[in-house]
């Protein structure tokens, strides 16, 4: 099955993108009765005590959906080599100075979320370009999770690096939501395509073939993915699943060349023969 992908290109634009509020419901008639007056005052108070914490009661960042940016890019065929199966995976949680701070594993400073086999670098950069703080908790036999640390108003962009000579896809969801789409992630999404040994940065989300709204850190309660699908549950984390094309092997030369002598067979013939003979000429 074919995939088909953007590459996105970086410019600046100034044009403001608004919101809209969603219609209220009907008026309740209202009951002159004292009694009934009381009643409905004691049955909404008992029933704002026991509900739920609301999106807007819960501490830290979200990403919202900003002000217009320009992003040209086109659609291009691509085959994957697995369709729902990634060759690798990356995540970053975000928050703020108190919500990184509070995280209970055990992070060192890094300079990018790296893949193990390193073929795959991804940061996330703030106003002016500059590399937002990033630590890294490691763990034993699976990817570490990386933790970048923002700030409320902040525009941000994802830069993701291909280090491999192959091509590649990425797709990338932000809050459980799919950059491209603006709707719940799923692996089997479309992605972008980044080339051998090259870098894209993706600014916001992807509103048409030339344009993305920023990411912008907010509060949860006004995070795209609450507004949208009302589900606040994914907020804070940034993923990035990795693709290879079909028939390419993403690993360096020399470990394929090392993989391709593992699976030499020592006795390949089936038949007797007699003295070894001189190549042809």
């Amino acid at each position: 099955m074919k995939s088909f992908l953007r590459f996105a290109a970086l410019a600046l634009a100034s044009i403001g993108i608004a919101g809209c509020n969603a219609p209220g419901g009907a008026p309740l008639a209202a009951n002159s009765a004292a009694a009934g007056a009381s009643a409905g005052r004691v049955g909404a108070e008992a029933a704002a005590r026991s509900a739920p914490a609301q999106p807007q009661d819960r501490p830290g960042l979200g990403t919202g959906y900003g002000e217009r940016r320009e992003s040209r890019v086109r659609e291009t065929a691509f085959a994957r080599e697995s369709q729902s199966r990634p060759w690798t995976q990356i995540k970053i949680f975000y928050n703020d100075s108190a919500g990184v701070s509070a995280t209970r594993e055990r992070t060192y400073w890094a300079d990018s979320a790296k893949s193990r086999d390193g073929l795959v670098n991804v940061s996330l950069r703030g106003e002016g370009k500059r590399r937002l703080r990033m630590s890294a908790a490691g763990r034993f036999f699976s990817e570490p999770d990386y933790y970048v640390e923002g700030r409320p108003g902040e525009r941000y962009s994802i830069a993701i690096e291909n280090r491999s000579d192959v091509r590649m896809e990425f797709v990338v969801s932000v809050d459980g939501i799919d950059v491209i789409d603006g709707r719940p992630a799923a692996l089997e999404k479309r992605g972008y395509l980044v080339e051998p040994n090259r870098t894209i940065v993706i600014s916001g989300w992807r509103t048409g073939l030339d344009a993305v709204a920023a990411f912008k850190f907010t509060s949860v309660r006004d995070s795209y993915a609450q507004r949208t699908t009302g589900d606040a549950r994914n907020v804070g984390l940034i993923g990035i699943a990795v693709f290879p094309e079909r028939g390419a092997d993403p690993r360096p030369y020399l470990e394929r060349e090392q993989k391709r002598r593992e699976r030499a067979n020592p006795f390949p013939g089936d038949r007797p023969g007699g003295f070894a003979q001189p190549p042809p000429r």
